[in-house]
């Protein structure tokens, strides 16, 4: 109990002493992993620095240098002023034209992903239509976040293959349908009432009138490159994905591991560069969000060790002494709250073995137990201190703006925790004997 008491006022300390100090808070997120890691679980230096989460690390690197290129020739910006031109009469409808694209890329298999995909055009989408820039982001991982869990994605394929493990394969792959219902019902709540509250449906006169916005030009012959080869690397990565969904077999299965973001995106990297369609060293020093990289390196660094501080089975022990009615939600809150600072993909491996004695304790479907614990960690990754958050920010200039919408951010994925309570609860009453 100790252990898990010292693990959550170091959460608290690097949250508050990041705002109060104005230091990034995952360098001070670093700095508690190596207390609790070597004073607390005997690590070595060593054994704490595994904790970096390696692959996320070189997934925000590589897709912030990919999109850059577009971001500094103006390619990404005249794509977003074209799609405002093409919606120029239906302005309320910006963040959903962005929730339809999104969705679209998300479906297809970019999943948890899709928002570092089309980061890049959404800045400049909501200023062109003129339009708050927290309603288009909350779009774009509402379908990132909402449909990222079907089972041809990233995300879903991983929790449905650990949940096979302790569970009937079939009930894991059908807790993924239920977590996609659940996470994008969430979502859309969210994004109706941000898109309410910060004045998009108050333009109802936009919709029949006209608004002063004149057609874009064409494409330059270094933005109509960049253009292509953005595309391509979109086509690349998904079609293998579609075809290992559709035909499982050894070939697309190798495929899609080879033709996966992080190869794809290195290889974009490369032509871009050779094609001097951008300065490769500027976008490095000036393009790359290292504030973002480091809040959320150091804070899954952090959470890496919630497993060896017994963490997770302190949390157990809980959810699993209230009355059954509340287990579900108690569940789905208890994943809620913690990933609202690090991945829900992350939390998912430490509550897996714990279905099986919850499911013989209480008589509840390992299925809604498997939906409670994924949707639960899908409801605050919009987190600005977590990875889905992070990666809709990601494509955000700093400034005033940026400051704003993540602070925005937090306040909608604080917003998710009572409506996915409130959902599970209604489940629990329904379905729970």
């Amino acid at each position: 109990m100790l252990n898990f008491i010292l693990f959550f006022i170091a959460v608290i300390l690097a949250v508050i002493l990041g705002m109060k100090t104005k230091v990034n808070m995952g360098i001070w997120a670093y700095m508690f992993a190596f207390i609790l890691g070597l004073f607390f679980c005997k690590m070595s230096v060593s054994q704490v620095i595994a904790k970096f989460p390696t692959s996320n690390f070189y997934m925000f690197v590589i897709a912030a240098m990919f999109y850059a290129f577009g971001q500094l020739n103006g390619t990404i910006s005249l794509m977003a002023k074209k799609l405002v031109y093409k919606f120029r009469n239906q302005t309320w409808m910006g963040p959903f034209v962005l929730f339809v694209i999104a969705s679209v890329i998300s479906l297809s298999g970019a999943g948890g992903t899709t928002g570092l995909i089309i980061t890049g055009m959404v800045y400049p989408f909501a200023a062109a239509m003129n339009i708050n820039l927290l309603p288009c982001l909350v779009a774009v991982h509402a379908a990132a976040g909402g449909w990222g869990f079907v089972p041809w994605t990233a995300a879903g394929a991983n929790n449905v293959s650990i949940y096979s493990q302790y569970s009937d394969p079939d009930m894991a792959l059908n807790s993924a349908f239920v977590t996609v219902a659940i996470a994008t019902v969430v979502y859309l709540i969210a994004l109706v009432v941000t898109s309410a509250k910060h004045g998009v449906f108050k333009k109802r006169e936009l919709q029949t009138g006209s608004v002063d916005v004149e057609k874009p030009e064409e494409f330059s012959p270094e933005q109509r490159k960049t253009f292509w080869i953005i595309i391509a690397a979109i086509i690349l990565i998904v079609i293998p994905i579609f075809l290992k969904t559709v035909i499982p077999t050894a070939f697309t299965k190798r495929l899609a591991a080879i033709f996966c973001i992080q190869t794809v995106w290195t290889l974009g990297v490369i032509i871009l560069a050779l094609l001097n369609l951008g300065d490769l060293k500027d976008i490095i020093a000036k393009k790359v969000p290292w504030n973002t990289i480091i809040l959320v390196t150091g804070m899954c660094t952090m959470f890496g060790l919630a497993q060896a501080l017994g963490v997770v089975d302190v949390l157990g022990e809980f959810v699993a002494g209230v009355p059954k009615i509340l287990i579900l939600p108690c569940l789905a809150l208890v994943n809620a709250v913690l990933s609202f600072f690090v991945s829900g993909v992350v939390l998912a491996p430490f509550f897996a073995p714990l279905i099986p004695t919850f499911a013989a304790a209480t008589g509840i479907s390992p299925l809604l137990l498997m939906a409670a614990v994924c949707a639960g960690g899908g409801a605050t990754s919009i987190s600005p201190v977590s990875a889905g958050g992070a990666y809709v920010l990601s494509g955000v200039p700093d400034g005033p703006e940026k400051d704003k919408a993540t602070a925005g951010l937090a306040k909608v994925a604080i917003f998710n925790l009572p409506v996915e309570f409130i959902i599970w609860l209604v489940i629990s009453i329904l379905f729970v004997k």
